[in-house]
């Protein structure tokens, strides 16, 4: 820093030099210049060893930033304060510095004196529960390690680990200064910290000592005892601890283990392929693991070996040679409750607190699943799968949740996890098609804009321009005419949906599905009118998180799978995400949309009265089902669940004409009725801005006594205006009074006058039906009207849309 000062006086005056110049070209030259000269300074510190300037970096980083800043220095007087304030910072750090490497030595002192203590200080698993406390998952536990000696160490495996991880091992002191100056200039990028350029020595002393957390004062620890360890042992018998300890996934702690575990094998046994596949893994076990990684792993095994023919410890011909030999692969065996499950909080763990973190951390992880439901869902999946066999159904998956919190509380992700080729596939988090199931979307949008669920829609044939034209049709290959949105959603009718869609805009469908989580449909993708049937790719756990936002008055919850996390000492250290939930869309339109979705009576022209749909209490249901059969779905929900189950083929191939009502729709059912036993009935509440009226077919208002009226409800302001056709009353009938009895006859009886006919009641003509009066002017709707014509709803009698 004296060398420092005296550079930045001199360079400083020539730069003063450069204020009293009029040529603003000639100033900028010279200020460059002199920022060239500066920068060498800074350059010729970070030069001097690493180790003993680390501390400097943060000071340098600051006084770097400060005189390529704006202003740089146009008065002495700033050089003289940063300089001093550089000063002040680099003794208080220095001071730092030594204070904390002498804390760090004490308190790791009797941990470094003993290998063995060493490569098992930082043993301890995870282990994951479910909601009511069953473990889910636990990792293959901490165990005692005996250190390996260097005669079993399989031939290679050095040479591989100092080619992949180190190439310098032999040459520093500790601490690699060109990796971990490349790691500080990624993390500058980054702006967080990505990498750490630890060296073989480092990365012992942060697996084996320190917590997995990432943070500069851990990477100061680091090398702290990195340089302790490499003053105390040999470079073998560092090289020795390192291949006992590092982490390989599966488990397996060490080489010794890796080779059991991944090769059923021993150590010294392994081949030079063996070798390079275990060398490359540490970075990221689960990454580069070749029993669930294959393709990775094999990119990362080439690395390897080309780093080796590089460093020269093997020849090309024995690269290409390790590169084609086919591995057996064995895995550690572990009995899995809820696996998919499982593995999608692992992934989750992964993702939040780091490999290292999730496999000696001591995490005790609660999730969020109901085991009671989650054995449902695998029974009911299990029993209808069998069933569906001989229609060429073989896997199903199953997604339901709290849609009150996002909390899932079942996941099955494929029906048969045993299953080798596509039993470890989750499929609802794989994208698949939804069919009619996403048209719950397009007409609460519609609602949205102004139509009514008695907005008549002409279902008739249409031919959409495009390249090529688009000729929708509907399921059972008729056209129905005029029919009300309600029939159209109810009975999944295809025509009447496009047209919906075409109202609405696939912009801003997109947008509103985006909203309620289902985030696979692209912004910018370009679909066409054919989304409406399912023509973009969606994951099942998006959908059933969205379905939520219908049962939650348009609320949508992101999916929770963890409540909580603790670390070795019970320290809460969960991630907590914000869990008020967002307002997709406002409670009228999810209500009604959730009327039509639960009025069997509505739905009965195309399911029947008795459909898979229908449930004991109140719950609203839509199915799906795309095209050839590839997949079908049922998705559906009451005000305290919601699920959603898909049923077809992993390699897509077509199912013999199973909709989506008959196969997933009976697995939707039996689940259902099973977990909402033991679960309080709850009724959808009607939000105040929906106003309930009762509607003759004509669209004439009527009282609710008045045959052939049926109930229905619109947002407020939308409702049909005009007379309200009562029922008539109740007609008095008129009796003739009881015949007198006659008189006792008399010898010369007087002659009377014929008895009058018994008067008939009068008629009571029926009352007609009037003609509804003509309505005003239909209230605005926002947005361009379609172009094939189709009106937004008026008050009055529905309209028609063409």
């Amino acid at each position: 820093f004296g060398n420092l000062a005296s550079e930045y006086e001199n360079n400083k005056k020539k730069y003063e030099k450069t204020e009293p110049l009029k040529s603003k070209r000639t100033k900028i030259a010279k200020r460059k210049r002199t920022e060239r000269i500066l920068s060498k300074d800074i350059e010729a510190i970070k030069d001097n060893n690493a180790a003993e300037n680390l501390i400097t970096e943060d000071v340098l980083s600051f006084y770097n930033k400060d005189i390529f800043s704006v202003g740089f220095i146009k008065k002495s007087k700033k050089g003289i304060y940063l300089l001093t304030v550089s000063f002040v910072l680099f003794l208080g750090a220095s001071l730092v510095f030594l204070l904390t490497a002498g804390a760090t030595y004490v308190y790791f002192a009797k941990d470094i004196s003993d290998p063995s203590y060493l490569i098992n200080r930082n043993n301890t698993g995870t282990v994951i529960y479910s909601k009511d406390g069953a473990i889910l998952y636990e990792t293959f536990g901490a165990k005692y390690r005996k250190l390996l000696e260097s005669d079993q160490f399989p031939d290679n495996m050095k040479e591989a680990v100092i080619a992949t991880e180190d190439k310098d091992f032999y040459k520093h002191k500790g601490i690699s200064t060109k990796g971990m100056a490349r790691a500080l200039y990624v993390n500058i990028q980054a702006n967080e910290i990505k990498e750490g350029g630890s060296s073989i020595t480092q990365q012992l002393v942060k697996n084996a000592l320190l917590s997995p957390k990432k943070s500069y004062v851990r990477k100061y620890q680091e090398i702290v005892l990195a340089l302790e360890i490499e003053r105390k042992y040999e470079k073998e018998g560092i090289l020795k601890m390192y291949l006992n300890e590092i982490y390989y996934g599966e488990g397996a702690w060490g080489i010794q283990d890796a080779s059991k575990v991944y090769f059923n094998k021993e150590a010294k046994e392994l081949t030079l392929s063996e070798v390079s596949m275990l060398a490359g893994m540490p970075k990221s076990p689960s990454t580069y693991s070749p029993i669930t990684n294959p393709e990775e792993a094999k990119k990362r095994q080439k690395f390897v070996l080309e780093s080796m023919v590089n460093q020269g410890f093997i020849t090309k011909e024995a690269s290409e040679e390790a590169q084609i030999q086919k591995l057996a692969l064995y895995g550690q065996k572990t009995e899995l409750k809820a696996p998919h499950f499982t593995m999608y909080v692992l992934d989750q763990l992964r993702g939040a607190y780091g490999e290292d973190m999730l496999e000696k951390g001591g995490l005790r992880v609660y999730t969020t699943l109901d085991m009671q439901k989650q054995k449902m869902a695998e029974e009911s999946l299990n029993k209808n799968m069998a069933k569906l066999k001989n229609q060429n159904a073989s896997n199903g998956s199953l997604v339901s949740m709290d849609p009150k919190t996002g909390e899932i509380l079942a996941m099955v992700g494929s029906n048969d996890w045993s299953d080798k080729k596509w039993g470890n596939v989750n499929v609802s988090l794989t994208e698949q098609q939804p069919g009619s199931s996403f048209k719950p979307f397009i007409y609460a949008m519609a609602l949205k804009k102004g139509w009514t669920t008695t907005t008549k829609i002409k279902d008739a044939p249409v031919t959409f321009p495009g390249n090529p034209p688009y000729t929708p049709k509907n399921y059972d290959g008729k056209f129905h005419g005029d029919v009300t949105l309600r029939k159209s959603l109810a009975n999944s009718l295809n025509i009447p949906a496009v047209k919906a869609l075409q109202y609405v805009g696939v912009d801003e469908t997109i947008a509103f599905a985006n909203d309620a989580g289902v985030e696979t449909l692209d912004k910018n993708g370009r679909y066409g009118l054919s989304l409406v049937l399912g023509g973009g790719d969606v994951t099942l756990l998006e959908m059933t998180g969205a379905y939520g936002a219908f049962a939650d008055q348009g609320i949508y919850k992101n999916a929770k799978s963890v409540s909580r996390v603790y670390d070795k000492r019970g320290k809460d250290i969960t991630e907590r995400k914000s869990e008020g939930g967002k307002k997709v869309i406002d409670a009228a339109y999810t209500f009604i949309i959730t009327d039509i979705l639960s009025d069997n009576g509505a739905r009965a022209e195309t399911f029947g009265p008795n459909s898979p749909l229908k449930l004991t209490r109140p719950a609203a249901a839509k199915t799906g089902t795309t095209n050839n059969y590839t997949d079908g779905w049922t998705m559906g929900y009451t005000p305290n669940l919601v699920t959603g189950v898909w049923i077809g083929n992993n390699d897509n191939t077509p199912m013999k004409e199973l909709p989506g009502a008959l196969g997933a729709g009976y697995v939707w059912h039996d689940y259902m009725e099973s977990a909402l036993k033991d679960m309080p009935k709850e009724e959808f509440q009607k939000p105040n801005n929906v106003v309930e009226k009762w509607i003759l077919g004509s669209g004439r208002l009527a009282s609710a006594s008045v045959k052939g009226a049926t109930r229905e409800y619109y947002v407020s302001g939308t409702e049909p205006k005009g007379p309200v056709m009562e029922a008539p009353k109740e007609e008095k009938k008129i009796t003739p009074p009881p015949k007198e009895e006659a008189p006792t006859p008399t010898p010369a009886p007087t002659p009377q006058a014929p008895a009058p006919a018994p008067v008939a009641p009068p008629k009571v003509k029926p009352v007609p039906e009037p003609t509804p009066p003509p309505t005003g002017s239909p209230p605005p709707v926002t947005g361009s009207p379609p172009t094939t014509g189709i009106p937004p709803a008026t008050g009055g009698s529905p309209p028609t849309a063409t």
